[in-house]
């Protein structure tokens, strides 16, 4: 007695048919999940580059912001160091700088 075999495929038994036409059937229908499934692949592609697109937007728009932070601290500290130069930062007796730029000179009394 030979074992019967299960019939795997959503399609109905082929009982009917020969074999040859059950197998171009099953190709055809493989065939038809397989363009299904890259169809589907392609749709998440596509929304995983435009998601690669707006990363890289925020990621241009964060450079951007840090580069003029970055520059507005180098601005600070070169116009720090001009004043400096300059004689405009005058020192507590302390050791430490004060806060106020003016010119560093000899005291003037008031007549008031």
């Amino acid at each position: 007695m030979e074992p019967k075999l299960e019939n795997v495929s959503s399609s109905p038994p082929c009982s009917y048919r020969t074999s040859e036409v059950c197998l171009k059937e099953e190709l055809q229908q493989d065939i038809q999940k397989f363009k299904n499934e890259i169809g589907m692949l392609q749709i998440d592609i596509r929304d995983l580059e435009k998601k690669k697109v707006q990363l890289q937007k925020e990621i241009n728009e964060e450079k951007k912001r840090h580069q003029s932070n970055e520059t507005a601290v180098l601005e600070n500290v070169y116009a720090v160091a001009a004043a400096a130069a300059a004689g405009l930062i005058q020192q507590r007796e302390s050791g430490k700088t004060e806060n106020h730029l003016f010119p560093v000179g000899k005291k003037e009394h008031s007549d008031g």
